[in-house]
Parts: C-alpha cells; sequence; structure tokens
C-alpha cells in the first residue's frame, strides 16, 4: 500500500495536477477491472438460480397439470412414470436452489435473499402443516415458486443493467489510458 502512495507522490512532484488526474484515472480504472472481474460470479449466481427456479415451478405445474386437467394426457396416477419423473426434476431443482444460496447470498440484494429465505421458509410449511392434498400443495409452492422467480429476475435485470454500464466505463478508460 505504501508503494501506490510513493507512486502518487513522485507522479504529483513530477507532473504536478496532471500527476493526480492520471493517477485518480489509474485508480478508478483499476476499481472497475476488479469489479468487472465479480460481476461474472454474479451473473452466473442468477443463471443457477433463475434456471432452478424455473425447472421446479415446471415441474409443479406439470405434476398440477394431473389434477386440474380432466381428459388429458396425463393420467390420474400420481404413481405414473411422468409424474416421479418431474418429481425427480422438481427435487433437484430444490436442492440445487439450497445449495446455491449460501454462495449466492455474497451477491444477492437484499430483496432477493429476503425472497429466497421466504421461499424456503414457507415451503417448508406448505409441504408439513399447510397442504390439505397434493394438489394443494403443487398449486401453493407454485404460486410461490413463481413469486420468487418474479423478484430475482427483476433484481437480475437490474444488475446486468448496471454491469452493461460498468463494462462501457470500462472500455472508455482503456482507450483513454
Amino acid at each position: 500500500m505504501t508503494d501506490i502512495f510513493k507512486i502518487i507522490l513522485d507522479q504529483i512532484n513530477k507532473y504536478g495536477i496532471t500527476g493526480i488526474l492520471g493517477c485518480l484515472l489509474y485508480i478508478i480504472y483499476k476499481i472497475i477491472t476488479a469489479s468487472s472481474t465479480k460481476w461474472s460470479v454474479r451473473e452466473q449466481s442468477y443463471i443457477t438460480l433463475l434456471q432452478n427456479l424455473g425447472t421446479w415451478n415446471n415441474s409443479l405445474s406439470d405434476r398440477l397439470s394431473y389434477y386440474q386437467e380432466p381428459g388429458s394426457w396425463y393420467r390420474d396416477d400420481p404413481n405414473a412414470a411422468s409424474f416421479k419423473e418431474n418429481c425427480v426434476k422438481g427435487e433437484a431443482a430444490y436442492q440445487n436452489i439450497r445449495d446455491h444460496i449460501s454462495i449466492s447470498r455474497i451477491f444477492l440484494s437484499d430483496s432477493a435473499k429476503n425472497a429466497l429465505e421466504e421461499l424456503l421458509s414457507t415451503h417448508w410449511y406448505i409441504a408439513e402443516h399447510d397442504a390439505v392434498c397434493t394438489a394443494d400443495y403443487l398449486n401453493k409452492t407454485s404460486q410461490l415458486v413463481q413469486t420468487t422467480y418474479d423478484i430475482l429476475l427483476v433484481e437480475a435485470k437490474s444488475d446486468f443493467s448496471r454491469s452493461r454500464k460498468l463494462k462501457f466505463v470500462q472500455k472508455l478508460l482503456e482507450k483513454n489510458t
């Protein structure tokens, strides 16, 4: 750290105000470069969570079709192979969300973290106490997952917008240095 201050003082002594401005541009460039490398990890975190929320919701919706669409090509048997396949997909997506949430807490906004925590706790309550039957569980959980998905999607779009602006400034500074 003292090396940086020494470089800054040398620049000021050698170049005056121009040296100060050059140092400031260099510092800003380093800050932007350092933070932009974190964006790819952040983006991957959002992508993983949104993919798993989407997979889980699709699984719930497909299973709900067994109960809500009389005469559909689905059999009214929750022991059918396709129903069980959807259960496995949903359980895997749910587990992926649980596994990934601990890492994602580093990057997510407070509203996104709160939405995910609410999803996990409310899902547990629905599964253990609130749902009176499988169709009720599927319906309530599907609504909950969709709400969480919508919140995370808004947050991801906002973050990606900031990421694009940050990359633009980074490229602008690269051209000037």
